[in-house]
């Protein structure tokens, strides 16, 4: 088939976002943009034309994806804890849905929404139902955590509006994979059945012939693939075939949207993921790069400022694993710290500035190490987690006692839990209804910083105090908000005078006094 690039102009200092829906009968490309300011707005590119435009109404999302309606008039999202929709043809004011967030979502020709959640504020984890003029929104499937699931995401329905497909996400991913649901079904009837083995979704059913067979278009690593499916017998058929590569993903989403027609759009990995290590000064001025551009996440620079450690995913391996390297900054060189058979994330520097933790995703559950940045001898198993839940290591304590992570649950969300070196037992230290994440100790060890999102999806920088009382780290008092208006990745100044967070287009300072 024809492949066609589309250049969208933009305004100046804006950047795409990873969301974007082609409309069902193929006309319209709806798209995220982040401005200058960091808002997250929604534009729409009519594909007969060159010119797109921001969608009145459709501002400050949340970084969840955007959905149509089947008739191709209404855009979907949401803001601040609030399922919306707007109307695209006509314009007009948004329209509330339901006091919910969502991880993907699709909507029928009868006016009912299926939407994936998170563990935490707005839901389980499982998929709900709502009707798209509001109401009261119904659990349709229930997360298993047996079976190492943490979420289910992402569900598109089939052509009898009955039936969709969805993602079962687990720890490890590659338990992950597509499964097929029933808005007919509660949450205990849903079939255990799994359809296709990947971590990515949404998946497309496209019509391919007058008998109402079809073809189901999936990611697998960075490969868009077309597989036959049986719409009536909810089965597929024949071997899977390729349909494009690279497309990119963005944690578990493929970014890739399929029309009624067989339109595909999709964006490149290359161009989604790629970034490149670079100072800056405080007043965000580059003062240069390190090393060359790759695809980063979990960057970490040591407490003296002479190393930094990152996750990069490794596109030519077959599977497009993750690997753990460490940068000399001086030197200029860096070196692979990973030998584990599992890919590793949420590397974290010792105070010392000496050793790293790390998480890895196992067939039998996430596991926490730690290793010399030298990498001169062997990683040493500190966590085996048994309830399937990820984990990521954040801090460490200044006197090497206590590492703090981000545990995940169905029935709670994101927490803060403390893992002691010395008993090899991690227990909670912070662990509520809302979802708390990237603790870090003040350089005195008396307070941690994290983050916060409750209801309202927009997260919130507090600080609390902390006290060994061995073995494990209790609240000693708190907490207190520090950050005004949207805040997340806290850090410490050295002397523990300040805390530095990211705001929605800036890093902020704030003062800290805690004598």
């Amino acid at each position: 088939a024809e492949v066609l690039r589309l250049q969208i102009n933009l305004p100046p200092n804006a950047q795409p976002d990873v969301a974007m829906q082609l409309s069902p009968d193929g006309r319209r490309l709806a798209f995220v943009v982040v401005g200058e300011d960091g808002s997250r707005n929604a534009w729409i590119r009519d594909l007969e034309t060159l010119d797109a435009r921001p969608l009145r109404g459709a501002e400050n999302l949340a970084t969840s994806p955007i959905f149509w309606s089947p008739d191709s008039r209404w855009l979907a999202f949401s803001v601040a804890g609030e399922l919306r929709r707007v109307n695209v043809v006509d314009g007009g004011d948004p329209v509330a849905i339901a006091p919910a967030g969502q991880i993907g979502a699709g909507w029928n020709a009868e006016g009912t929404i299926v939407f994936g959640t998170n563990p935490g504020p707005w839901g389980s984890g499982a998929l709900y139902r709502v009707s798209a003029t509001g109401g009261e929104r119904v659990q349709v499937t229930k997360v298993d955590p047996a079976r190492g699931e943490y979420a289910h995401h992402h569900p598109q329905f089939l052509p009898d509006g009955r039936h969709f497909l969805y993602l079962r996400a687990t720890r490890p991913e590659s338990r992950s994979g597509i499964y097929v649901g029933s808005i007919d079904s509660s949450p205990d009837q849903q079939s255990t059945e799994q359809l296709i083995a990947t971590p990515y979704g949404p998946v497309f059913f496209m019509r391919a012939g007058a008998d109402g067979d079809g073809l189901l278009l999936y990611l697998r690593n960075t490969t868009l693939m077309a597989h036959r499916f049986d719409p009536g017998r909810l089965a597929l058929s024949g071997d899977p075939m390729p349909v494009a590569s690279p497309v990119g993903s963005f944690i578990d989403r493929a970014l890739f949207s399929v029309s009624e027609d067989g339109t595909i759009v999709y964006t490149s990995s290359a161009n989604v993921l790629t970034r490149q290590l670079t100072w800056v000064d405080a007043t965000g001025v580059v003062l240069s790069t390190i090393g060359a551009p790759a695809v980063l996440s979990d960057v970490v620079l040591s407490r003296d400022g002479t190393r930094a450690a990152a996750t990069i995913l490794d596109l030519d391996s077959p599977s497009a694993r993750n690997e753990l390297w460490v940068w000399d900054l001086a030197r200029g060189t860096q070196s692979l710290l990973s030998d584990q058979s599992q890919p590793p994330s949420s590397p974290a520097w010792s105070f010392d500035n000496t050793r790293l933790a790390f998480a890895v995703s196992t067939e039998s559950g996430p596991e926490v190490y730690e290793r010399s940045a030298s990498g001169l001898e062997d990683a040493r198993l500190l966590l085996r987690a048994t309830d399937g839940g990820r984990v990521e290591p954040t801090s460490w304590s200044p006197d090497g006692q206590f590492i703090l992570l981000t545990r995940e649950s169905v029935e709670t969300g994101a927490d803060i839990w403390a893992l002691s070196r010395e008993t090899g037992m991690a227990a909670p230290v912070i662990r509520t209804s809302s979802t708390e994440r990237d603790a870090q100790f003040s350089p005195d060890g008396r307070w941690i910083a994290y983050r916060v999102t409750d209801g309202d999806g927009q997260p919130q920088v507090y600080v609390t105090a902390v006290q060994a009382t061995s073995p494990a780290l209790r609240v000693g008092g708190g907490p207190w908000r520090v950050s005004n208006g949207l805040g997340q990745f806290p850090r410490w100044r050295a002397d523990g005078r300040e805390i530095y967070y990211a705001g929605p287009a800036s890093i902020v300072a704030v003062p800290v006094f805690t004598d």
